[in-house]
């Protein structure tokens, strides 16, 4: 599965940079946690995607992928889903 979502950055002091997979609770069949393993822009990753509440889940990413990928919040990225973990 692959998407495009874009970089949002938490507003809170300290916050996370994050993106959001639209429609992820009909995707994924889950309200809850999802483990997952995959590739933004090519750089690959494991993580999880939380819900949010209203039908989507978000997917931290962390500092050294968004470095290597070249992007910050704001910006556009393709995300791939390899695989579903657990």
């Amino acid at each position: 599965m692959e998407f495009v979502a874009t970089f949002r950055k938490s507003a809170e002091p300290g916050g996370y940079t994050y993106l959001v997979r639209p429609e992820s609770v009909g995707f994924f069949g889950t309200r809850g946690r999802v483990k997952v393993r995959g590739a933004v822009d090519a750089e690959p990753f494991d993580s999880a995607f939380s819900v949010l509440g209203d039908g989507r889940h978000k997917l931290p990413v962390r500092a050294g992928i968004r470095a290597a990928v070249g992007k910050k919040a704001g910006e556009a990225v393709t995300v791939r889903l390899h695989e579903r973990l657990g």
